[in-house]
């Protein structure tokens, strides 16, 4: 290895031991999984249909919920929980009551508007 290159569990290991606790981490990354256990896996994608590449499968083996683009915000119950949002820059209600309760915060008013 090339001196001075970290490698991505280097840089995650970095992150996790500078962030502060009880602070979130959140990492946009399919590959990432292989370096860290997520308390929270989010699989977004533009589109149901769309071919992804291949570390996505790694996202899709650990994924607690899918997020797609979709014309109005809705969500999905079967198989696999998707949360269809009509932007992709906010999250619906509903999911931001979905994330604080998965997350343990939902009693603690953390991360609500007040």
């Amino acid at each position: 290895m090339t001196a001075g290159v970290d490698t991505l569990s280097d840089v995650v290991e970095r992150v996790l031991s500078e962030c502060p606790a009880p602070a979130g981490v959140i990492f946009e990354s399919n590959s990432v999984l292989g370096c860290v256990r997520a308390d929270l896996c989010l699989a977004a994608a533009s589109s149901p249909f769309v071919v992804h590449k291949l570390s996505f499968n790694l996202v899709l083996e650990h994924m607690d919920a899918m997020v797609e683009l979709a014309g109005h915000d809705h969500v999905i119950e079967g198989e696999r929980l998707t949360f269809r949002l009509k932007r992709m820059e906010r999250i619906s209600p509903v999911m931001l009551e979905w994330v604080r309760e998965r997350l343990g915060l939902r009693d603690q008013g953390i991360g609500s508007r007040q």
